[in-house]
């Protein structure tokens, strides 16, 4: 059974990146463009294997739709993505388990290794 992603991001043109480098590394990918969105995903579809989100977007910010999901699902991983330097916001996070940060421009590469590092060495939320 392939993993499951989830990628939030308001930029349509980093999620067809996504979208395309990580389906044809046999993930399963889920897109969503809001911080709203992203937490529709995990009432209607459940918990994805990872998730991958921007930092700042218009609505509900990557922030703060981490938060709510690390409450209602405390073991699975997330990235923040950003632009921006590393302010007290995301220092925060880390705080409350926020697995890593993803600087834009980023390297497609890194990011590969980066989920198979953690989505192999993390269990399944679909199997607790």
């Amino acid at each position: 059974m392939s993993k499951h992603i989830l990628v939030v991001d308001d930029d349509p043109s980093i999620l067809s990146v996504f979208e395309l480098i990580l389906s044809g590394q046999d993930y399963q990918v889920s897109l969503a463009s809001s911080g709203e969105g992203a937490l529709e995903h995990f009432k209607s579809k459940g918990t994805p294997d990872l998730v991958i989100m921007d930092f700042k977007m218009p609505g509900i910010s990557g922030f703060e739709a981490y938060k709510r999901i690390k409450a209602q699902n405390p073991t699975v991983p997330v990235f923040i993505m950003t632009g921006y330097t590393v302010d007290s916001i995301v220092k925060d996070a880390m705080k409350l388990g926020l697995r890593g940060v993803i600087f834009k421009p980023f390297d497609m590469e890194e990011i590969l290794q980066l989920i198979k590092k953690t989505i192999w060495l993390h269990p399944s939320p679909h199997l607790n």
